[in-house]
């Protein structure tokens, strides 16, 4: 079942060394340094061992149009989060509701992925309708070196190694090494 909160969740090294929970609260923190005035709800569809499901992620999604239909002034939804590998196309189908949030003219961000894949994105950005953000070095700085590739000479603006890309990525945004909340990402895609 999905949790929400008015506080980011906590965010700190889980079992096994995973960060995941820290890259909702860096979204937040970002969200929030440039827009104090900004309101969030945060909704937590990942379980104690860093997954999530389509149905919690419906389930959040019916909650979004149930506080929309009850007044939240809400503009925008942020989904930080991806299923592991490149989806089939039949799993690229609104399976989550996301199609009724942005019927309600709400603005559904999500995270291409952290694969490095060059020829499409991952679950839920596939979606017909998401908006797919994927990661740019935030600034010119040394190698850089993550699970799965490592960049030389990376630049300010150039889409980041690890970032997935493809017909569905519809813009780019700073995201390795950002700084918000009290954590770092070191590997997150686009931190928007």
């Amino acid at each position: 079942p999905i949790s929400q909160s008015e506080q980011p969740p906590h965010c700190g090294r889980q079992a096994g060394g995973e960060s995941w929970r820290c890259h909702g609260t860096n979204v937040v923190g970002i969200i929030l340094a440039n827009d104090p005035r900004a309101r969030v709800i945060v909704l937590d569809v990942i379980d104690s061992q860093g997954r999530f499901s389509q149905k919690t992620l419906k389930e959040a999604m019916s909650f979004v149009v149930e506080l929309k239909h009850s007044g939240y002034d809400i503009d925008v939804v942020n989904i930080s989060l991806q299923a592991a590998g490149q989806p089939a196309a039949e799993a690229c189908a609104d399976s989550i509701g996301l199609g009724d949030v942005r019927q309600l003219g709400i603005s559904v961000v999500v995270a291409t992925g952290n694969n490095g894949a060059t020829n499409g994105v991952s679950f839920p950005a596939c979606i017909p309708g998401a908006l797919g953000v994927g990661a740019v070095y935030g600034e010119t700085d040394g190698p850089k070196t993550y699970g799965i590739c490592s960049d030389p000479a990376p630049h300010a603006d150039e889409p980041a190694c690890f970032s997935n890309s493809g017909d569905q990525s519809d813009i780019l945004a700073p995201g390795s090494d950002i700084s918000a909340a009290g954590t770092r990402s070191e590997e997150h895609t686009s931190e928007l």
